[in-house]
């Protein structure tokens, strides 16, 4: 006869730990899928009304109508990234005269050509999202995704050891008020001998 394999000395909360164990890595393996696919989804989608805008839409030449605010003299270093909003003015379809507010480099004198998409009517929209704004935006969402999904997992993982935890120690010191007198040589006072 084989012995037995199962170590008597396991107790049902280590089994659990085991278990645990293994739920948590497949809980964080499906937030990792879960992360990829939605990020996968996002662009599809995105990408899709990406085109759909871009049949619709399309760019005109405008041009700014007044002088865009500068920037301070402290910040010319970064003046590139430095944004202003003005007027800008163009003609679109021909004859038809349209002025909105576009965001333009600060500094951008009056009479400068910016694009603008409009729609058939010649009405502004925004600029259709481009190759690098799906990807971004996609990272974003399956980031996103990934953080909720994977800290459910290992919240969840760390709350049930807590909880396994808090057995373990109720089970030990039931047992070492068992175990205690004997061991230590102390003997328990039963009720009828009057404490002696």
């Amino acid at each position: 006869m084989r012995p037995s394999t199962v170590n008597q000395l396991t107790r049902q909360t280590d089994r659990a730990r085991s278990r645990l164990r293994l739920w948590q890595a497949v809980a964080v393996v499906a937030a990792v899928l879960g992360a990829v696919a939605s990020g996968v989804l996002f662009h599809a989608s995105e990408a899709g009304r990406a085109a759909s805008e871009r049949s619709t839409a399309r760019p005109v030449t405008a041009t700014t109508v007044a002088d865009a605010p500068s920037v301070p003299a402290r910040g010319r270093a970064t003046a590139y990234l430095e944004r202003a909003v003005v007027s800008v003015a163009w003609d679109f379809p021909a004859g038809v005269r349209h002025l909105a507010r576009e965001s333009v480099v600060a500094g951008t004198p009056a009479g400068s050509p910016v694009v603008v998409w409009v729609d058939p009517l010649g009405r502004p929209l925004g600029t259709p999202p481009g190759a690098l704004d799906l990807v971004l935006g996609s990272a974003l969402v399956g980031g996103g995704t990934l953080t909720v999904l994977g800290g459910l997992a290992v919240v969840g993982g760390r709350l049930l050891r807590l909880r396994l935890d808090r057995r373990d120690l109720r089970t030990w010191a039931e047992q070492w008020a068992r175990v205690e007198p004997e061991w230590s040589g102390r003997r328990r006072h039963d009720a009828g001998d009057g404490g002696r």
